[in-house]
């Protein structure tokens, strides 16, 4: 089990000559529970992180996965590499305090920005995210270890102990997150059967380096841990949809990125929707409880505003709409039934006059253009004459008096210029 500890850059420096035998200078960086520092030594930058730990079998665990990530990962993807100390070790016990040890860990230091310090969120660096997420996970399928299991707050797969801290919200929160935490449990048989691998579990946006509208590494691999394979998508989402106002659309980027490398099952997309919810749950949940236990560490509570701006959008989203959404972002037909519905309309298909037994004269359709470019309806200052257009409509109907009038599907029409069909886009 990790502790948060307070350490000095002196301390750190005397560790790092005794250790590595290198100087240079340190600069402290944030972090939830480890002391960071950025080491600069001989022109060469890296990441020092010091830890207060019981036990090294974590530390073992993700020792093993970094190595297996330098072996196995593409060239196209960044990731942090070990380096190890004056015996070879990447893990380093510096000294003891109160019965806990103090291990020291450095990591090369990957350039880039961080993504959640830029903006904006292209539709291609959303794609990227969600495709560099799959390379990654394709990387590590075939890595296992015997400590990838445990238990661990932030599994998605053990969240439901978030139900014990809803007390701590508002009646209105705790509505929220009671929404997804239901949906949860409602499919928890399901979702136990899906694929599971040891994944990274924390892609939040302080984890990815971007240049430009690029994903080029992924950093922090303390929460790596084997469950669900779909996990890694719903928290690569949770945190890629934020300050999006349309998180849907976001989401299809990722999802579709991620889906072009390694393919997801139905069943997966299926979850994926209160999968991304939970997420959000999980971490408002933590910081909740961060805010009373650590009050002065922020980085607790960094994505606490955005993370509850998303889950009220979130979850005016149909889960249905969300499912086809996902289906139609991985190439497939947005409903399952398609091919049925289609087959099914074919041959039972009737003729319009049977619709219309008024109209059973009528045998055929005649497309009339009612877009922008509408010959027909005139200018833009002619729309709002509503005794006009119906004159000029019923003109054609006369014209064409055996035929169904019909305009044109997906037609972009001036009345949809209003602003009851406005959205604002992402970007």
């Amino acid at each position: 089990m990790k502790f948060n500890v307070s350490i000095t850059a002196s301390q750190v420096s005397k560790w790092l000559i005794q250790y590595h035998q290198m100087e240079g200078q340190l600069t402290p960086l944030v972090g939830d529970v480890d002391a960071n520092f950025k080491f600069e030594s001989s022109g060469k930058l890296y990441t020092v992180k010091i830890s207060l730990i019981e036990s090294t079998d974590h530390f073992e665990f993700e020792s093993a996965l970094m190595q297996h990530l330098q072996q196995h990962s593409p060239k196209d993807l960044s990731l942090p590499g070990i380096v190890p100390d004056n015996h070879g070790n990447w893990l380093t016990l510096c000294d003891q305090k109160d019965g806990q040890i103090i291990m020291m860990r450095i990591l090369t230091w990957l350039d880039g920005t961080l993504m959640s310090t830029f903006m904006p969120h292209s539709e291609h660096m959303l794609h990227h995210l969600g495709s560099s997420a799959a390379v990654m996970n394709l990387s590590l399928a075939t890595f296992e270890h015997p400590a990838g299991n445990r238990a661990f707050s932030w599994d998605l797969a053990q969240s439901l102990w978030v139900t014990e801290h809803l007390d701590k919200f508002s009646t209105q929160q705790s509505s929220v997150l009671s929404y997804f935490i239901n949906q949860f449990k409602e499919h928890m048989d399901e979702y136990e059967s899906l694929r599971k691998q040891i994944i990274h579990n924390d892609l939040n946006d302080n984890n990815v380096l971007v240049n430009q509208d690029t994903v080029t590494g992924f950093i922090d691999f303390g929460d790596a841990i084997h469950t669900q394979l779909v996990n890694e998508l719903a928290i690569t989402c949770a945190y890629g949809l934020m300050h999006k106002p349309d998180p849907l659309y976001a989401a299809t980027q990722i999802v579709g990125g991620y889906h072009l490398i390694f393919p997801l099952l139905d069943i997966e997309l299926q979850h994926l929707y209160h999968l991304i919810g939970m997420r959000l749950v999980v971490s408002v949940t933590h910081s909740c409880i961060a805010k009373k236990n650590e009050p002065d560490n922020a980085y607790k509570t960094v994505s606490e505003q955005a993370a509850w701006e998303l889950l009220h959008l979130w979850q005016d989203i149909l889960a249905q709409m969300a499912y086809y959404s996902f289906r139609s972002a991985c190439g497939q037909t947005a409903h399952p039934n398609t091919s049925a519905i289609k087959q099914y309309i074919t041959a039972n298909s009737i003729p319009l006059a049977t619709l219309f037994p008024e109209h059973v004269n009528k045998k055929q359709i005649f497309a009339v253009d009612l877009s922008v470019g509408s010959t027909l309806l005139g200018a833009a200052a002619d729309y709002e004459d509503h005794a006009a257009q119906n004159f000029k409509i019923n003109q054609a109907q006369q014209l064409h008096h055996q035929s169904f009038l019909a305009g044109g599907y997906l037609e972009a029409r001036s009345f949809y210029a209003a602003d009851a069909f406005s959205t604002e886009g992402n970007n």
